[in-house]
Protein backbone atom coordinates (compact mmCIF):
# COMPACT_ATOMS: atom_id res chain seq x y z
CA UNK A 1 0.00 0.00 0.00
CA UNK A 2 1.36 3.43 -0.93
CA UNK A 3 1.11 6.87 0.64
CA UNK A 4 -1.39 8.05 -1.96
CA UNK A 5 -3.83 6.62 -4.50
CA UNK A 6 -2.08 6.24 -7.85
CA UNK A 7 -3.54 8.35 -10.67
CA UNK A 8 -3.35 6.99 -14.22
CA UNK A 9 -3.37 9.72 -16.87
CA UNK A 10 -4.51 9.43 -20.47
CA UNK A 11 -1.73 8.38 -22.87
CA UNK A 12 -2.45 10.92 -25.60
CA UNK A 13 0.49 10.03 -27.86
CA UNK A 14 0.03 6.25 -27.83
CA UNK A 15 -0.51 6.19 -31.60
CA UNK A 16 2.06 8.86 -32.45
CA UNK A 17 -0.33 11.72 -33.11
CA UNK A 18 -2.46 12.99 -30.25
CA UNK A 19 -5.64 10.94 -29.91
CA UNK A 20 -8.01 11.31 -26.96
CA UNK A 21 -9.93 8.03 -27.32
CA UNK A 22 -8.94 4.37 -27.19
CA UNK A 23 -10.31 0.85 -26.90
CA UNK A 24 -8.23 -1.27 -24.54
CA UNK A 25 -8.66 -4.97 -23.77
CA UNK A 26 -8.49 -5.83 -20.07
CA UNK A 27 -5.67 -8.23 -21.01
CA UNK A 28 -3.64 -5.19 -22.11
CA UNK A 29 -4.27 -3.46 -18.77
CA UNK A 30 -3.67 -6.51 -16.60
CA UNK A 31 -0.08 -5.80 -15.61
CA UNK A 32 -1.08 -2.29 -14.51
CA UNK A 33 -4.09 -3.66 -12.58
CA UNK A 34 -1.90 -6.26 -10.84
CA UNK A 35 0.60 -3.57 -9.87
CA UNK A 36 -2.00 -0.94 -8.88
CA UNK A 37 -5.32 -2.69 -8.11
CA UNK A 38 -6.43 0.49 -6.32
CA UNK A 39 -6.15 3.58 -8.51
CA UNK A 40 -7.83 6.62 -9.99
CA UNK A 41 -8.14 7.70 -13.62
CA UNK A 42 -7.93 11.22 -15.03
CA UNK A 43 -10.33 10.28 -17.85
CA UNK A 44 -13.62 8.51 -18.57
CA UNK A 45 -13.60 4.70 -18.65
CA UNK A 46 -16.45 2.38 -19.64
CA UNK A 47 -15.33 -1.21 -19.02
CA UNK A 48 -17.49 -3.99 -20.47
CA UNK A 49 -17.02 -7.47 -19.00
CA UNK A 50 -17.07 -10.28 -21.59
CA UNK A 51 -15.97 -13.21 -19.40
CA UNK A 52 -15.29 -14.04 -15.77
CA UNK A 53 -16.89 -13.20 -12.44
CA UNK A 54 -15.19 -11.07 -9.78
CA UNK A 55 -15.85 -8.26 -7.35
CA UNK A 56 -14.99 -4.73 -8.47
CA UNK A 57 -15.37 -1.62 -6.33
CA UNK A 58 -15.86 1.93 -7.54
CA UNK A 59 -15.85 4.64 -4.87
CA UNK A 60 -16.53 2.01 -2.23
CA UNK A 61 -19.54 0.56 -4.09
CA UNK A 62 -18.90 -3.13 -4.80
CA UNK A 63 -20.50 -5.51 -7.28
CA UNK A 64 -19.82 -9.10 -8.33
CA UNK A 65 -19.51 -8.33 -12.04
CA UNK A 66 -19.96 -10.85 -14.85
CA UNK A 67 -20.44 -11.03 -18.61
CA UNK A 68 -22.69 -8.21 -19.81
CA UNK A 69 -21.92 -5.88 -16.91
CA UNK A 70 -20.41 -2.47 -17.58
CA UNK A 71 -18.53 -0.28 -15.09
CA UNK A 72 -18.93 3.46 -15.70
CA UNK A 73 -16.07 5.54 -14.35
CA UNK A 74 -15.73 9.32 -14.45
CA UNK A 75 -12.49 11.22 -13.75
CA UNK A 76 -11.41 10.91 -10.12
CA UNK A 77 -13.38 7.75 -9.29
CA UNK A 78 -11.45 5.27 -7.14
CA UNK A 79 -11.22 1.76 -8.63
CA UNK A 80 -10.46 -1.39 -6.66
CA UNK A 81 -9.82 -4.57 -8.65
CA UNK A 82 -8.91 -8.00 -7.31
CA UNK A 83 -5.12 -8.15 -7.21
CA UNK A 84 -4.92 -11.17 -9.52
CA UNK A 85 -7.91 -10.29 -11.66
CA UNK A 86 -8.66 -12.66 -14.52
CA UNK A 87 -11.67 -10.81 -15.93
CA UNK A 88 -11.94 -10.42 -19.70
CA UNK A 89 -13.40 -7.48 -21.54
CA UNK A 90 -12.85 -4.14 -23.20
CA UNK A 91 -12.63 -0.58 -21.92
CA UNK A 92 -13.57 2.43 -24.00
CA UNK A 93 -11.51 5.28 -22.57
CA UNK A 94 -11.59 8.91 -23.57
CA UNK A 95 -10.62 12.36 -22.40
CA UNK A 96 -13.61 14.66 -22.06
CA UNK A 97 -11.94 17.15 -24.41
CA UNK A 98 -12.47 14.70 -27.28
CA UNK A 99 -16.24 15.27 -27.12
CA UNK A 100 -16.60 18.61 -25.36
CA UNK A 101 -14.45 20.45 -27.91
CA UNK A 102 -16.91 19.38 -30.60
CA UNK A 103 -20.25 19.68 -28.81
CA UNK A 104 -19.25 22.97 -27.10
CA UNK A 105 -21.22 22.09 -23.96
CA UNK A 106 -19.26 21.51 -20.75
CA UNK A 107 -22.21 19.58 -19.29
CA UNK A 108 -22.66 17.36 -22.36
CA UNK A 109 -21.43 14.17 -20.66
CA UNK A 110 -23.48 14.88 -17.52
CA UNK A 111 -26.61 14.40 -19.63
CA UNK A 112 -25.94 10.67 -19.78
CA UNK A 113 -27.41 9.35 -16.53
CA UNK A 114 -24.63 6.80 -15.97
CA UNK A 115 -21.91 9.49 -16.34
CA UNK A 116 -23.55 12.03 -14.05
CA UNK A 117 -21.82 12.73 -10.75
CA UNK A 118 -25.23 12.12 -9.18
CA UNK A 119 -25.83 8.73 -10.81
CA UNK A 120 -27.60 6.20 -8.64
CA UNK A 121 -25.07 3.49 -9.51
CA UNK A 122 -21.85 3.18 -11.58
CA UNK A 123 -22.84 -0.29 -12.81
CA UNK A 124 -24.96 -1.19 -15.86
CA UNK A 125 -26.22 -4.56 -17.11
CA UNK A 126 -26.66 -5.12 -20.87
CA UNK A 127 -29.10 -7.62 -22.34
CA UNK A 128 -27.81 -10.03 -25.00
CA UNK A 129 -28.81 -7.89 -27.99
CA UNK A 130 -27.35 -4.69 -26.55
CA UNK A 131 -24.20 -6.55 -25.50
CA UNK A 132 -23.60 -7.79 -29.06
CA UNK A 133 -24.36 -4.35 -30.52
CA UNK A 134 -21.90 -2.61 -28.18
CA UNK A 135 -19.19 -5.21 -28.84
CA UNK A 136 -19.53 -4.65 -32.60
CA UNK A 137 -19.24 -0.88 -32.13
CA UNK A 138 -16.18 -1.21 -29.88
CA UNK A 139 -14.46 -3.38 -32.48
CA UNK A 140 -15.38 -0.85 -35.18
CA UNK A 141 -13.92 1.99 -33.08
CA UNK A 142 -10.77 -0.07 -32.57
CA UNK A 143 -10.52 -0.63 -36.32
CA UNK A 144 -10.87 3.12 -36.97
CA UNK A 145 -8.18 3.87 -34.38
CA UNK A 146 -5.89 1.31 -36.02
CA UNK A 147 -6.01 3.26 -39.29
CA UNK A 148 -6.20 6.65 -37.59
CA UNK A 149 -5.75 9.86 -39.50
CA UNK A 150 -6.97 13.24 -38.26
CA UNK A 151 -10.02 13.29 -40.50
CA UNK A 152 -11.21 10.14 -38.66
CA UNK A 153 -12.08 12.27 -35.62
CA UNK A 154 -15.63 12.87 -36.80
CA UNK A 155 -16.16 9.14 -37.43
CA UNK A 156 -14.81 8.28 -33.99
CA UNK A 157 -16.97 10.93 -32.31
CA UNK A 158 -20.05 9.63 -34.14
CA UNK A 159 -19.30 6.05 -33.05
CA UNK A 160 -18.68 6.91 -29.41
CA UNK A 161 -21.79 9.10 -29.37
CA UNK A 162 -23.77 6.10 -30.65
CA UNK A 163 -22.29 3.91 -27.92
CA UNK A 164 -23.13 6.47 -25.23
CA UNK A 165 -26.68 6.80 -26.51
CA UNK A 166 -27.26 3.05 -26.69
CA UNK A 167 -26.00 2.56 -23.14
CA UNK A 168 -28.93 4.63 -21.89
CA UNK A 169 -31.00 1.53 -22.73
CA UNK A 170 -28.99 -0.63 -20.31
CA UNK A 171 -30.35 -1.61 -16.92
CA UNK A 172 -28.87 0.30 -13.98
CA UNK A 173 -27.77 -2.10 -11.25
CA UNK A 174 -29.00 -0.58 -8.00
CA UNK A 175 -26.96 -1.76 -5.02
CA UNK A 176 -28.88 -2.72 -1.89
CA UNK A 177 -27.38 0.02 0.26
CA UNK A 178 -27.54 2.70 -2.42
CA UNK A 179 -29.59 5.81 -1.76
CA UNK A 180 -30.94 7.38 -4.91
CA UNK A 181 -30.00 11.02 -5.46
CA UNK A 182 -31.63 13.63 -7.63
CA UNK A 183 -30.34 13.88 -11.19
CA UNK A 184 -32.25 16.99 -12.15
CA UNK A 185 -30.61 19.92 -10.39
CA UNK A 186 -30.85 23.62 -11.02
CA UNK A 187 -27.94 25.69 -12.22
CA UNK A 188 -26.93 26.95 -8.74
CA UNK A 189 -26.83 23.44 -7.28
CA UNK A 190 -25.04 22.19 -10.38
CA UNK A 191 -22.34 24.85 -10.09
CA UNK A 192 -22.11 24.23 -6.34
CA UNK A 193 -21.36 20.56 -6.98
CA UNK A 194 -18.63 21.49 -9.47
CA UNK A 195 -17.04 23.94 -7.01
CA UNK A 196 -17.12 21.40 -4.18
CA UNK A 197 -15.50 18.74 -6.39
CA UNK A 198 -12.66 21.17 -7.13
CA UNK A 199 -12.17 22.65 -3.65
CA UNK A 200 -13.44 20.28 -0.94
CA UNK A 201 -9.93 19.30 0.20
CA UNK A 202 -9.08 22.88 1.14
CA UNK A 203 -12.37 24.76 1.60
CA UNK A 204 -15.37 23.41 3.51
CA UNK A 205 -16.98 26.74 4.39
CA UNK A 206 -20.50 27.22 3.01
CA UNK A 207 -20.05 31.00 2.85
CA UNK A 208 -17.18 30.60 0.38
CA UNK A 209 -19.35 28.64 -2.06
CA UNK A 210 -22.28 31.04 -1.65
CA UNK A 211 -19.98 33.98 -2.45
CA UNK A 212 -18.63 32.22 -5.53
CA UNK A 213 -22.22 31.73 -6.73
CA UNK A 214 -23.24 35.32 -5.84
CA UNK A 215 -26.09 34.09 -3.63
CA UNK A 216 -26.69 34.06 0.14
CA UNK A 217 -25.80 31.02 2.27
CA UNK A 218 -29.48 30.60 3.16
CA UNK A 219 -30.50 30.51 -0.50
CA UNK A 220 -27.67 28.08 -1.30
CA UNK A 221 -28.91 25.77 1.46
CA UNK A 222 -32.43 25.98 0.04
CA UNK A 223 -31.49 25.02 -3.53
CA UNK A 224 -29.07 22.30 -2.39
CA UNK A 225 -31.68 20.80 -0.08
CA UNK A 226 -34.30 20.84 -2.85
CA UNK A 227 -31.93 19.33 -5.41
CA UNK A 228 -29.65 17.03 -3.43
CA UNK A 229 -31.68 16.31 -0.32
CA UNK A 230 -29.28 17.77 2.24
CA UNK A 231 -27.87 21.06 3.46
CA UNK A 232 -24.87 22.55 1.67
CA UNK A 233 -22.63 21.76 4.66
CA UNK A 234 -23.86 18.16 4.82
CA UNK A 235 -23.16 17.71 1.11
CA UNK A 236 -19.62 19.08 1.47
CA UNK A 237 -18.95 16.80 4.44
CA UNK A 238 -20.32 13.80 2.53
CA UNK A 239 -17.72 14.39 -0.18
CA UNK A 240 -14.98 14.94 2.43
CA UNK A 241 -16.02 11.77 4.25
CA UNK A 242 -15.82 9.69 1.07
CA UNK A 243 -12.32 11.02 0.40
CA UNK A 244 -11.36 10.23 4.00
CA UNK A 245 -12.61 6.66 3.52
CA UNK A 246 -10.57 6.37 0.32
CA UNK A 247 -7.39 7.60 2.02
CA UNK A 248 -7.92 5.33 5.03
CA UNK A 249 -8.65 2.26 2.90
CA UNK A 250 -6.21 2.68 0.05
CA UNK A 251 -3.17 4.54 1.42
CA UNK A 252 -0.77 4.22 4.36
CA UNK A 253 -1.35 7.81 5.47
CA UNK A 254 -1.76 8.15 9.23
CA UNK A 255 -4.93 9.56 10.78
CA UNK A 256 -3.00 12.73 11.59
CA UNK A 257 -1.81 13.06 7.97
CA UNK A 258 -5.32 12.51 6.61
CA UNK A 259 -6.79 15.10 8.96
CA UNK A 260 -4.17 17.62 7.79
CA UNK A 261 -4.73 16.68 4.14
CA UNK A 262 -8.45 17.38 4.51
CA UNK A 263 -7.81 20.60 6.47
CA UNK A 264 -9.31 19.61 9.82
CA UNK A 265 -8.11 21.84 12.66
CA UNK A 266 -7.10 18.85 14.76
CA UNK A 267 -6.94 15.10 14.30
CA UNK A 268 -9.25 14.65 17.31
CA UNK A 269 -11.94 16.73 15.57
CA UNK A 270 -11.50 14.62 12.42
CA UNK A 271 -11.84 11.41 14.47
CA UNK A 272 -15.02 12.68 16.17
CA UNK A 273 -16.57 13.65 12.84
CA UNK A 274 -15.64 10.33 11.25
CA UNK A 275 -17.00 8.32 14.18
CA UNK A 276 -20.23 10.33 14.22
CA UNK A 277 -20.82 9.68 10.51
CA UNK A 278 -19.69 6.04 10.31
CA UNK A 279 -20.13 4.66 13.82
CA UNK A 280 -16.47 3.68 14.05
CA UNK A 281 -13.06 5.31 14.35
CA UNK A 282 -10.68 5.79 11.39
CA UNK A 283 -8.28 3.18 12.82
CA UNK A 284 -11.00 0.56 13.25
CA UNK A 285 -12.35 1.38 9.78
CA UNK A 286 -8.89 0.67 8.34
CA UNK A 287 -8.63 -2.60 10.28
CA UNK A 288 -12.08 -3.73 9.09
CA UNK A 289 -11.05 -3.06 5.49
CA UNK A 290 -7.99 -5.29 5.62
Amino acid sequence: MSKSIHLFKFFKAKYGKELLIDIVAIDEMRRYIHKRPVHQLSYYDLTLITDGEERISLNGKTLLVKKGDLICSIPGDVWKWQENSSLKGFAIVFDEEFLLSFFNDHLFLEKFTYLSRHRSSPFLRLNDNLFQEIIMLLLKIREEIGTYIEKNDHVLRALIYLVLGLLERAQTIILEDEILTATSINRHAERFVELVESNYRTIQNVNYYAERLFITPNYLNKVVRQSLGSSAKAYIMKIVLQEAKNLISYTTMSVEEISRELKFNTSSYFIRMFQKETGTTPRKYRELGK
